[in-house]
């Protein structure tokens, strides 16, 4: 588990500092890339990752309900 802070703008609403907390695998088959789960303001979101370097990740939204994309950087 893992727990942090984020900025989001969903659907043109733009809010600073929400907590944010997740899991998330490696996949063994794709270096690079993960997948997992992440609670967003008590709502739920599949998510896969895509490792751009030690501290960045893409990550692109995978519900069928939800359209997202972002990215997530550790300091």
């Amino acid at each position: 588990m893992r727990a942090g802070t984020v900025d989001v703008n969903a659907d043109g609403v733009t809010s600073a500092g929400v907590i944010l907390s997740g899991t998330f695998t490696a996949d063994a088959s794709d270096v690079g890339r993960w997948t997992g789960a992440f609670t967003l303001s008590s709502t739920n979101y599949s998510i896969s990752g895509y490792q751009v370097s030690g501290t960045l990740f893409v990550i692109i939204d995978t519900d069928s309900a939800d359209i997202g994309n972002g990215i997530l950087e550790s300091e």
